[in-house]
């Protein structure tokens, strides 16, 4: 086997085609990374990281290149007839496959693990001047980045295995694409969205919640949609939504995010949902009690947290993600600081998911408990007569002892969560 290892070796680095495809891997993939990272290095809103960054300029080109880099190491030998040579020399074809295998993916692997690091070097130097950058001791950052050259890899062997059975260079480049994107896009189409609820948790596509107050006398409006009419009324533009950078007081740190729209906003919507560490998004098409398994009233805290991404998605374009509380856990703490200092609440149920982001100048938090409970913030940055705490009781649970004797809660009725019962606090100190 190590013969043939040898021999293959050999064919793969004195082929020209490997050389331009890796060329033009590292120039899509750094280019991308300058392209995206430049621009946005100014913008505090921007919701952009190096981490980021190294995702989003892998995300269609140099997968293509990659892809073709392992086709060719198979096709090319079909084409030329010299695979006559390869198996009168190696009868066991399955030996060659696995050599070719071999040695296409260890190149692919130690060519792309640099290019990933260098792409976040770079993104990370251009948004270290404006003090934006992460630090490779934040969670998931080197798993994230590491797994950047590991995931073109397996698109190296992918397009190795289709390259042996289309055994035709056109047939193999054709079908790469179609069998690499062509699901992921079929995934994202609504009339397939029941038949992405039965995958695996991770590879679901879920997104990121904003929150949402229940309002006091009976009625319950969002807290943000109140706020959007006393600002401009109901036809009030949409604000801009962006992941807010990293500020003290609110404890939320920015966490990589693969799911922007594009050129193959479906393939990095499923890569947002595979990303270990990395926020995921809530389908509210598709009610999932993923994430939410251990609650007495999974179910409705499902709806519940369903009916929020339908808002914030509906009213402002924007993909409503949470993540594991043990990701969360400033966010958390920042929520559980307000409500400690400003009423003395202490929450005895255990989170199970957050998230935070912002809409303009307004910071939102959200917090989804065992119990089936639903805390948001929503603090106006430069107007604090415009900040306010809003819990949610999901159908089916009891008012929290700790809520129970300070608040008056109205009924709101949802399709997605059934009667939902909410109250909320004004405050205005600073956070």
């Amino acid at each position: 086997m190590r013969q043939v290892l040898l021999a293959e070796w050999t064919k793969l680095r004195t082929v020209p085609s490997t050389l331009w495809t890796l060329l033009i891997t590292g120039i899509t993939a750094l280019g991308g990374s300058i392209i995206l990272a430049v621009p946005s290095a100014g913008d505090p809103n921007a919701p952009f990281d190096p981490v980021t960054g190294t995702y989003l300029a892998w995300g269609e080109y140099p997968v293509l290149a990659v892809g073709i880099l392992g086709a060719l190491t198979v096709t090319s030998e079909y084409a030329t007839g010299q695979i006559r040579t390869t198996f009168s020399a190696v009868p066991r074809r399955l030996h060659v496959l696995a050599a070719k295998a071999g040695v296409v993916g260890a190149l692919v692997l130690v060519a792309t693990e640099v290019l990933a690091w260098i792409a976040f070097g770079v993104t990370e130097f251009s948004l270290a001047v404006h003090h934006r950058a992460v630090s490779l001791g934040d969670p998931g950052v080197v798993r994230s980045v590491t797994m950047a050259g590991v995931s073109m890899t397996a698109v190296a062997l992918l397009s190795v295995g289709i390259g042996a059975i289309a055994r035709h260079t056109v047939g193999a480049v054709v079908a790469f694409p179609a069998v690499t994107f062509l699901p992921l896009i079929l995934l994202s189409l609504p009339a397939l969205r029941a038949a992405r609820s039965g995958l695996p948790a991770r590879l679901t596509d879920r997104t990121p919640h904003a929150p949402t107050g229940v309002g006091r006398g009976g009625g319950t409006p969002h807290m943000a949609d109140s706020h959007a009419h006393r600002r401009g009324g109901p036809h009030h533009a949409p604000r801009r939504v962006s992941e807010p950078p990293a500020a003290e007081g609110t404890g939320q740190s920015q966490r990589p995010k693969v799911c922007r729209s594009g050129l193959l906003r479906p393939l990095r919507r499923v890569m947002c949902g595979i990303l270990p560490g990395m926020a995921y998004t809530v389908d509210f098409k598709t009610v999932s009690t993923a994430g939410l398994e251990s609650s007495p009233v999974a179910a409705a805290l499902a709806g519940l947290r369903a009916n929020e991404a339908r808002f914030v998605t509906n009213k402002w374009d924007h993909v409503f993600t949470v993540e594991p509380a043990s990701k969360a856990k400033k966010t958390i703490d920042w929520v559980h600081r307000i409500l400690k200092e400003e009423r003395d609440i202490v929450i005895s149920s255990r989170p199970l998911e957050a998230q935070a982001f912002q809409i303009d100048n307004i910071r939102f938090a959200y917090i989804f408990y065992e119990s089936g409970l639903s805390i948001n913030v929503m603090y106006t940055v430069d107007d604090p007569k415009e900040r306010a705490v809003g819990f949610k009781l999901s159908e089916g649970m009891e008012v929290p002892a700790e809520l129970a004797s300070r608040f008056k809660f109205a009924k709101q009725k949802s399709k997605l969560a059934g009667t939902i019962r909410g109250s909320y606090f004004a405050f205005k100190n600073e956070y």
